[in-house]
């Protein structure tokens, strides 16, 4: 019995023993979750530094580009020549106006349209009529407009005007008397009454043929000393145009005053304009 109780007695003490020898077990759960941590970390700093980095090199870096060369395998191309046209009329025209007796359209430059409506009237004569379409003249109760076939037509700033065929007036013939043109061996003719002709000095006549295809002799301003002249003083222009299909006027004379500041370039807008309607 007593060798038996020794005998767990020290089974006992050596378990005891046991118990108290053995080293602890430490779990390694807390050490990796420190390192997974640690690890995750320096990756997102080294992320975030990096995503930085890149991010202002790309705002700072200036698109750059590419010169590319010019094909030089284009077509030939003919390039299209067009004719020299003459002088039309200027984009400052203000409408257009039609002369009824001889079917005339015109258009007016706008510092001569802005006068008003021009006049067209029929004059009698003697015998026959005069044709005369102009701005009214300035008036009063004092003073009146007369016309009558005992002077032609009288012109305020731009007008038109000729004679029938068939006129008479007892007067000598002014400008607005003409009736048109003709040329004959190179020289140039004035049409006047009872179908006469007389010579236009070659110094101061030019024909011209507008886009229309109307041909104009156009006649400069002279100062005559020598008396009156049925053509144009200096200080205006006019011109003389034939008209064609006309059993009562055969031409047309235009004439415009250079003295109150009009120029000699509005008076070609406006002959660039005329043009003959059915």
């Amino acid at each position: 019995m007593e060798n038996q109780i020794n005998v767990d007695n020290q089974n006992t003490q050596q378990t005891g023993l046991n118990t108290v020898s053995q080293p602890v077990q430490i779990s390694e759960k807390p050490k990796i979750s420190y390192l997974v941590f640690a690890i995750s970390s320096v990756l997102l700093l080294a992320v975030g530094f990096t995503g930085g980095y890149l991010f202002k090199n790309k705002a700072d870096i200036k698109p750059s580009y590419v010169t590319q060369s010019n094909p030089t395998n284009y077509p030939t191309v003919t390039p299209t020549i067009k004719p020299t046209e003459p002088p039309n009329i200027s984009p400052s025209t203000s409408g257009t106006y039609l002369i009824k007796q001889i079917n005339l359209q015109y258009a007016l430059p706008s510092s001569l349209s802005k006068l008003g409506a021009m006049n067209e009237q029929v004059i009698p004569g003697e015998k026959g009529n005069q044709l005369c379409v102009t701005f009214p003249q300035k008036t009063s109760w004092l003073v009146k407009t007369v016309y009558a076939g005992s002077a032609h037509c009288p012109i305020v700033h731009f007008g038109f005007g000729t004679t029938s065929l068939d006129f008479e007036a007892g007067r000598s013939g002014g400008f607005t008397d003409l009736q048109g043109f003709e040329k004959r061996d190179g020289k140039y003719y004035a049409k006047t009454v009872f179908n006469k002709t007389f010579e236009i000095p070659s110094d101061i006549v030019e024909e011209v043929v507008n886009p229309n295809g109307i041909a104009i002799l156009k006649v400069k301003g002279k100062k005559y000393d020598e008396g009156p002249s049925p053509l144009v003083y200096d200080g205006s222009v006019g011109a003389l145009i034939n008209v064609a299909n006309n059993s009562t006027y055969r031409g047309v004379a235009i004439e415009l005053d250079l003295s109150e500041g009009y120029t000699e370039k509005e008076f070609d807008q406006i002959l660039s304009s005329l043009k003959f309607v059915n």
